[in-house]
């Protein structure tokens, strides 16, 4: 099927490559390992697997061990791998994909990042735009880290930085229509 296939590999390992294709458009299949995304990656000292060994790993079925690795959570989205692959691979959308079936498995990578993430997102669904105190709130009460930041929590909220009540946006038809088609594109593995 593939020019990268184990002989023990099954068809659910294979359908991982063919899952995460589909999901983000990008076609990791023709990845030949040159390293030019790792190479310019600004995070992959930081990371259990590098840029170029997570595509080696979603090629080989690897789903597990992917879905459990840090490198999707830690991933920047800088596009700098994307500009530099000669085969216009883009492994920000794949990692994008990784976090959400991360999540969907219930054993995400990096708890932490992950429950920063789904603040994150949260946030955006209810209010359309991003209110600092509530995510961090909201991220503060899932990690029970709840005194790691109060410092400078403190002072930003004291300078103004942080704004207690949310600010709606008018347009949040909009963004529950975007969450409703993100909704609708999820391809189940």
């Amino acid at each position: 099927m593939y020019l990268l296939t184990n002989k023990g590999q099954s068809r659910v390992e294979a359908g991982f490559l063919a899952l995460v294709r589909e999901k983000s458009g990008q076609p990791i299949e023709r990845c030949y390992q040159c390293k030019k995304c790792t190479a310019g990656c600004p995070v992959a000292a930081h990371v259990d697997w590098q840029p170029n060994q997570v595509v080696r790993l979603i090629q080989f079925g690897q789903r597990e061990r992917v879905l459990r690795s840090t490198a999707a959570w830690r991933c920047l989205s800088c596009e700098t791998c994307g500009e530099r692959c000669p085969n216009g691979i883009h492994l920000s959308e794949v990692m994008d994909v990784l976090r959400e079936l991360s999540l969907e498995s219930g054993r995400p990578g990096d708890r932490l990042l992950s429950q920063f993430h789904q603040s994150f997102i949260n946030t955006l669904k209810l209010t359309g735009r991003q209110h600092e105190f509530g995510m961090l709130f909201a991220y503060k009460m899932k990690t029970l880290q709840l005194f790691s930041d109060l410092d400078i929590g403190a002072r930003m909220f004291a300078k103004g930085k942080l704004k207690f009540m949310p600010e709606r946006i008018r347009g949040m038809a909009g963004i529950n229509r975007i969450f409703a088609r993100a909704r609708r594109r999820e391809v189940k593995p």
